[in-house]
């Protein structure tokens, strides 16, 4: 049995989880969550790729890519495919 602290209040078993271990670096909660797939979109257009190249590295349609774009358009709330790549590396969203 551990004695009471202010990591376990009550002094039993394992001690709770630190607040900080938990807690979400500030500024986050303002950026809004992407899909893995739409990271990955973001970042082969961040290099130049277009709508077609990152379907085919992808092997996926450019319609998928398309619609893709489009759900990050609105998730970031920008109207344009460059907007969408300069708010992701001004938010480190991708490198």
């Amino acid at each position: 049995m551990t004695a009471p602290s202010q990591d376990n209040p009550v002094g039993r078993g394992e001690p709770r989880q630190a607040d900080h271990e938990t807690a979400r670096p500030a500024g986050v909660d303002s950026v809004p969550s992407l899909t893995g797939r739409e990271l990955e979109i973001l970042s082969l257009a961040s290099r130049g790729l277009s709508g077609p190249m990152i379907g085919q590295e992808l092997m996926i349609s450019s319609l998928t890519v398309k619609a893709h774009f489009e759900n990050i358009r609105t998730k970031l709330g920008v109207s344009d495919r460059t907007a969408a790549v300069a708010y992701a590396l001004r938010h480190g969203l991708i490198i």
